[in-house]
C-alpha cells in the first residue's frame, strides 16, 4: 500500500487507513474474485485512491488500475520479466523480474 502522510484511520480504528492512494493485492485462487470484484469496489470508495494491482502468483503477470482524471479506471497488463510497471500518480518503476525475484511461481 502507498499512502498519503499523514496517515488516516477510520473512527475508532487503528487499523484501516483511509487515505490510500495505491493498493497492491496477491491473487490466489480462493481471493480471486473477490478481489477484482467487491473488494476493488470497496477500495474505488476512498477518494484518494488511484492505483490498484493485481499480482498474479501463478504466471509473471500483473494488472495495474488506475484512475485517470475524468474518474475512469483504466487498465494496464504486464507479462514476463522484462515488462516495467510505472506508476501514474507517483514516481516509481519496477521490473517484473524484480518484483517475482526470489518468488517461486506454483
Amino acid at each position: 500500500m502507498v499512502v498519503y502522510t499523514p496517515l488516516v484511520f477510520a473512527e475508532n480504528r487503528q487499523d484501516t487507513i483511509v487515505n490510500s492512494l495505491a493498493i497492491a493485492e496477491i491473487l490466489s485462487d480462493s481471493t480471486e474474485k473477490y478481489d477484482r470484484g467487491d473488494k476493488f469496489r470497496m477500495y474505488r470508495t476512498i477518494p484518494s485512491f488511484k492505483e490498484y494491482l493485481l499480482i498474479s502468483q501463478t504466471a509473471m503477470q500483473v494488472e495495474k488500475f488506475y484512475k485517470n482524471d475524468s474518474n475512469q479506471w483504466i487498465l494496464s497488463e504486464y507479462a514476463g520479466k522484462d515488462a516495467k510497471i510505472t506508476f501514474d500518480s507517483f514516481e516509481f518503476e519496477i521490473s517484473l523480474d524484480e518484483l517475482y525475484d526470489r518468488v517461486e511461481l506454483v
